[in-house]
């Protein structure tokens, strides 16, 4: 238990899932804004007369106004709730999530936000609860089917964040418990050029639906980036890593057919590549968590640098400039580190 004015609580920014209930006498106002550099919002809980700080990245507003801090005389007690549970932190800062439809206003673990109309209570209610079994449906729908926008650039090197951790992969070459992003670095170990030079596009998929729509991001990279000619051509440098995620423990049991139909629809030269994941929603939670994969009914790719960070992240059917954009970034990791340049502005 902590007995100190809300200037002086700190927030791990590494932990921006965590929750504080703030138990107060006095103040009875909604706040949002900063405590040592973490943007937390301030509800009212009614009936238990307390504030929930709830924290999340964002930008920052502002810092807490004294005159709050004088006057409140805070107990606080460091939560640790289900619905936010991940041990990789929240949400990757550095990955656009569209403004349209749902996905922008999902918290960690699946939760959104609700508010009572009459009685201003908030709770946090599971996605599905909140809109619907078909809320996926509707959300690409609105966001014309990227729920993650892609970056116009690539990712700064100093603001990039690790690929989130899953365990318990398998390739359709019979090797098991594969863990990402520790296998980016053995295939990029097995790639030409010095260490420095290289990066590997991960798509990722949850659904036929989703894995449909990874053809022309993968043709698009074999093409340019892997096959290219002159001095554009990347070959050896550069690698592709299919993610396919199967939600669902009636499907765990069918992995055996399931895996022999992926093999024989799969070239035989991307089958120690291509990596399958059998297992529940929570199994995966966090890691979707991290990558706002919030809406399984898509594909997502990912651009990550030999240090195993995220440099670039696009969702959805692909568009020219998307394709062009992702080539470029691919094109500039490649490259030896002191002959790159920058592309675009990052925001």
């Amino acid at each position: 238990r902590l007995h100190h004015p809300p200037s002086l609580i700190s927030l791990n920014p590494e932990h921006h899932h965590s929750h504080i209930i703030l138990y107060d006498n006095f103040a009875k106002k909604i706040y949002k804004g900063v405590i040592d550099g973490s943007y937390v919002v301030c509800y009212r809980v009614m009936l238990s007369r307390s504030f929930l700080i709830h924290a999340k990245a964002g930008s920052l507003i502002g810092s807490l106004p004294r005159s709050l801090a004088s006057t409140i005389n805070f107990q606080c007690r460091l939560l640790t709730s289900s619905e936010t549970k991940s041990n990789n932190g929240a949400y990757n800062p550095t990955i656009v999530v569209s403004p349209l439809g749902v996905s922008s206003s999902i918290l960690p673990g699946g939760m959104v936000e609700k508010v009572n109309k009459k009685t201003g209570q908030i709770s946090y209610v599971n996605v599905e609860r909140a809109f619907g079994y078909f809320w996926m449906l509707g959300d690409l729908r609105k966001n014309g089917g990227k729920p993650v926008l892609s970056n116009d650039c690539l990712i700064p090197a100093d603001l990039a964040k690790p690929f989130p951790r899953l365990d318990n992969l398998k390739s359709l070459t019979g090797e098991d418990s594969i863990s990402l992003p520790d296998f980016f670095q053995k295939v990029q170990n097995r790639s030409a050029g010095p260490p420095s030079s290289r990066c590997t596009l991960c798509v990722i998929s949850f659904k036929q639906f989703g894995y449909e729509k990874l053809k022309r991001w993968i043709e698009a990279f074999e093409t340019s980036i892997m096959h290219g000619i002159g001095p554009n051509a990347r070959a050896g440098q550069a690698k592709i890593v299919e993610v396919s995620i199967v939600q669902g423990s009636f499907y765990k049991l069918l992995q055996g057919v399931m895996k022999s139909t992926w093999q024989k629809s799969t070239p035989k030269e991307r089958h120690s590549t291509t990596l399958l994941h059998f297992g529940s929603e929570e199994d995966t939670l966090t890691f979707r968590d991290n990558l706002r994969m919030h809406n399984v009914l898509t594909a997502y790719i990912t651009l990550v640098d030999d240090q195993g960070r995220v440099r670039w992240m696009g969702s959805g059917e692909p568009t020219e400039k998307e394709l062009t954009i992702l080539i470029d970034c691919a094109r500039e990791l490649t490259k030896p580190t002191n002959a790159r340049r920058k592309i675009g502005k990052f925001q």
